[in-house]
């Protein structure tokens, strides 16, 4: 029951907010713009650096066609404030994107319902066995049950100085090799731009 209301609370009041959801298969390219300005909102917010290219929604709607699933949440006047992506790969889905007016979604749990609650009801609806909802939101899913899987990686430099660097950095957990590193790398890059 405490679950249930966990879930249910939300959706509620999401819907008194006057936010409704409307699914899309695909990326129709007319929208494609729209979701980019709502993705760099999310994006700017929690990331420094760089962001996809302008043109990464409409790419992807060309190439991966229905294979995508589009939730978009819209105001009472039709309004976009809000948007979900995922991606299907046979019984798999991917959770690929999210973008919001913050300004608009604040307080109405447009995030949850649209990040959870729509995406997990359209991959019941199409047998999907198993969603990837990315790496953040953590304690959130946690109490939605999704469970944390390892994740690997591989690294490989040209220079024997960086494989030994990264062998240690990332192997024995040394975070006290971190500036050195930075001042290793901005050394490197130093001296490849004076030899240009």
């Amino acid at each position: 029951p405490k679950q249930r209301n966990e879930i249910n609370r939300p959706i509620r009041r999401n819907q008194e907010n006057g936010t409704h959801v409307e699914y899309v298969s695909g990326i129709p390219p007319s929208l494609s713009k729209d979701l980019f300005k709502l993705y760099e909102n999310v994006y700017y917010k929690h990331n420094p650096g760089s962001v996809f290219p302008r043109n990464f929604f409409k790419n992807i709607g060309n190439y991966l066609g229905d294979d995508l699933d589009l939730f978009l949440a819209k105001t009472e006047d039709g309004k976009l404030v809000a948007f979900a992506l995922m991606i299907e790969d046979g019984t798999v889905g991917l959770e690929m994107g999210y973008g919001c007016n913050y300004e608009a979604t604040r307080e109405n749990y447009t995030f949850f319902v649209l990040v959870f609650y729509t995406t997990i009801k359209k991959a019941m609806e199409k047998n999907l066995e198993k969603i990837f909802f990315g790496t953040t939101a953590h304690p959130i899913k946690g109490r939605l049950g999704c469970k944390l899987e390892d994740r690997y990686g591989f690294f490989k430099f040209n220079s024997r100085t960086l494989n030994l660097l990264s062998t240690a950095y990332f192997r024995c957990g040394l975070r006290s090799l971190t500036p050195h590193i930075h001042r290793l790398v901005s050394t490197i890059e130093h001296n490849f731009s004076r030899n240009q």
